[in-house]
């Protein structure tokens, strides 16, 4: 291996646990302050019903107090009148983004199914060892984002969210994925670390898969039976070499990522893949193709492998 590549490797495990900006909301002004014991202003409740969105993320909390579950169900706190007369209660917003990203939070209640026309929920960067079971009941969940937690498993029926495009579980202690998986038909983007599913390409939908930072040795042969990918990254692994043949038949890839890897030679034939428009390879042991060649872009590259297939 190159050193240049030493350098640019970070183990996930030893990386700083960074917090980052709230990806859909504003961030949270100061004086809206949530206690670790799980105090939240009604004001920002308040926001909530009107607008459909939670952002609770960076507050520090690690216990989330019930009544943020019963947000669409409870009149406001010190209201003594019904629904319908009280600040136009009728007119509430049903919660469709939750986001308690860069917490501390353990535990996420079952209550979460009060919110069923939830789309979008954000739980990464914090304690969480597994997701509620309740979850399935969100059937319009279309975006979960859990990586950079301690998760352990995932609800056995999570396939039943049919709705669900985006999964993000990367960085977490899964050592395997429910069989339920592969019936989310509607799957677009999946990222993960350590297992994929025999039935992966069941996902016939799936445009991206993630598995970047990881132990892969080889990719595994169920990513080239998925019909739909058109983005495959699986940088810093332990990649040794290339299937050209199962790159073959992948006729929607058009980003492949390998960088960073144990790549000691790369196969002419790939360039035979010409519908790639983004190929990635810097960061391996090989020595052909050179960088300067690297550096004129994929059509050239690929150009310059098949140049060299054996007649």
């Amino acid at each position: 291996m190159s050193s240049s590549r030493g350098a640019s490797r970070k183990s996930p495990a030893g990386s700083t646990r960074l917090k980052p900006n709230p990806k859909f909301f504003n961030s949270p002004s100061q004086s809206d302050e949530v206690g670790k014991e799980g105090t939240v202003p009604e004001s920002l409740l308040k926001q909530a019903r009107k607008t459909g969105s939670l952002n609770l993320s960076n507050r520090g909390i690690s216990v989330i107090p019930p009544k943020l579950w019963r947000l669409n169900i409870d009149p406001p706190d010190g209201s003594t009148t019904s629904f319908d007369v009280d600040e136009r209660w009728w007119d509430q917003v049903e919660l469709t983004r939750l986001d308690l990203s860069s917490n501390e939070i353990k535990e996420i209640s079952e209550d979460i199914e009060n919110f069923n026309s939830l789309s979008a929920l954000e739980v990464q960067y914090n304690e969480l060892t597994c997701l509620p079971n309740n979850v399935i009941k969100l059937d319009k969940l279309s975006k979960i984002f859990a990586s950079y937690n301690k998760l352990q498993c995932l609800p056995v029926d999570i396939g039943q969210l049919t709705n669900l495009q985006s999964l993000n579980i990367s960085h977490n202690s899964l050592t395997v994925l429910p069989q339920s998986i592969t019936s989310l038909s509607h799957l677009e983007e999946l990222n993960l670390l350590d297992d994929l599913p025999s039935s992966l390409s069941s996902c016939s939908s799936l445009r991206s898969l993630i598995i970047s930072i990881n132990r892969f040795s080889s990719l595994p042969d169920v990513i080239y039976d998925c019909p739909s990918l058109e983005t495959l990254l699986a940088s810093d692994n332990q990649i040794s070499f290339l299937n050209v043949d199962g790159f073959l038949k992948m006729r929607s890839l058009m980003t492949l990522d390998v960088s960073n890897n144990d790549i000691s030679q790369v196969p002419p034939q790939l360039g035979l893949v010409q519908w790639l428009k983004h190929l990635e390879l810097g960061g391996n042991s090989f020595r052909n193709p050179r960088p300067a060649v690297l550096a004129k872009g994929t059509a050239s590259l690929l150009e310059y492998l098949r140049d060299r297939i054996p007649t």
